[in-house]
Order: C-alpha cells, then structure tokens, then sequence
C-alpha cells in the first residue's frame, strides 16, 4: 500500500541539544570561514553596521560563533541516525527502491557573515542555498 510520511526533526534549531551519545564528538567543528566571514560591513546597510562585531580568530565572538556551529552539528547526528533507521527499515520491508525519499531545509544560516554573529534572514550565500535532495525510483544523475 502506498503511503506518505512527513518527518520534520527540530534540528538544528534552538535548544541546541546534543543526544548523549554525540555529545563529546566533532570536538574541532568551527564554523566556515567563508570569504565574508568577519569581513567589513562598510556599505552594507545599516542593520548590518550595527550589529556586526569582530570576529577575528581568538575573539569572544568567534569563539562563541564556533561553538554555536558545533552544537548545531551535533544535534544534526541524531537526524543522521534516524535516516540511517528509516532507510534500513524501508530496505528491511523490501520497500527503499520503491520510496522515494526527499530532503529539505527551511533556511540555511549564517555564523559570522560581514560580522554577523548569527542569523538566517539576510539575502546571503550561506541563508539562501539550503540543500534539497531527491532520492527514489528513476531519479538519477542525467
């Protein structure tokens, strides 16, 4: 029979909170170091100039910027876990190569853009390119 299943894990959205079993893991994850990562926000718009900070290496901020960036990795290996769970299931009932599995983000986000701390609403790389990946039946590279 065919059916639908819309899984929506909180991941990596705040309360950050790693499961116990990855919570010492990635212990060197910083957040990338993209070419506007602590760059000058001079002519950018004013929001922009008035909230960045130096985020220069060693920094309170990148420190903290870094840190952010991990906690959301590690709650995002718990999603792996579950995928991982969900594909053998489906593989178990002889149903993966019948399924098709899409995958999607809300937003992406950024950790240090133009000074930016963090954030996701500005029309950035790292906010607008989210990943969407489609994997079924007859979907293949071309």
């Amino acid at each position: 029979q065919p059916f639908f299943a819309w899984i929506a894990p909180p991941a990596a959205h705040d309360p950050t909170m790693a499961a116990p079993q990855h919570a010492e893991m990635l212990p060197d994850a910083k957040a990338p170091r993209v070419p506007s990562y602590g760059a000058s926000p001079e002519g950018k718009h004013w929001e922009v100039r008035f909230a960045s900070m130096d985020m220069g290496e060693g920094t309170d901020a990148s420190r903290y910027g870094d840190l952010l960036y991990r906690r959301r990795l590690l709650t995002l290996l718990s999603v792996d876990d579950m995928l991982g769970d969900l594909v053998d299931t489906l593989d178990g009932m002889g149903e993966l190569d019948n399924t098709f599995l899409v995958f999607a983000s809300d937003n992406g986000y950024h950790i240090g853009t133009f000074g930016l701390l963090k954030d996701k609403r500005q029309l950035y790389e790292t906010d607008i390119r989210v990943p969407a990946y489609v994997r079924g039946p007859g979907v293949g590279l071309p």
